[in-house]
C-alpha cells in the first residue's frame, strides 16, 4: 500500500502544480501529442512495486486520472513524494474518485523495478 501510494503522490504533485486559471497548454508548445484535458492514450498493464499489473483499462472508472512520471534517482522527484503522498491522502485513498499513477521510464540500476520497491517499502 506504502508503495502504490508513493507512485500516487508523485503524480498528484504535478497536478497540484498546475496554476488555477492558467490557459489549457496547447499540444506541440510541451508535448507534441496530447493537450492537458485530452484523453491519454491506453497502455497495457504495467508492473507496479505493489507486484500487481496495472494499465488504463484497470482505472477507467475514475473521474480523474493524475499520471506522473518519476524515479528514485532524481532529487526534483524525490523531493516531490511527500507532497504526492499529501494529495493522494487527500484525494486517492479509500477507493475515491481519483487515481494518482507514478511511471518511472528510467533505465538505470537505481531506477529498477526492484530498486523502486525497495524504495516504497521504506517509505
Amino acid at each position: 500500500m506504502k508503495r502504490s501510494s508513493v507512485a500516487v503522490l508523485v503524480l498528484a504533485a504535478v497536478v497540484a502544480l498546475q496554476p488555477c486559471g492558467q490557459k489549457p497548454v496547447l499540444a506541440g508548445k510541451y508535448n507534441p501529442v496530447l493537450s492537458i484535458g485530452e484523453t491519454a492514450p491506453e497502455w497495457m498493464a504495467l508492473p507496479g512495486v505493489d507486484g500487481k499489473p496495472t494499465g488504463a483499462a484497470d482505472l477507467s472508472k475514475k473521474s480523474v486520472l493524475v499520471l506522473c512520471f518519476t524515479c528514485n534517482t532524481c532529487p526534483y522527484a524525490v523531493d516531490y513524494e511527500a507532497r504526492l503522498a499529501a494529495l493522494h491522502r487527500k484525494y486517492g485513498a479509500n477507493e475515491k474518485d481519483v487515481a494518482i499513477v507514478a511511471i518511472n521510464s528510467n533505465a538505470v540500476a537505481g531506477d529498477s523495478l526492484e530498486a523502486m520497491q525497495a524504495r516504497a517499502t521504506s517509505r
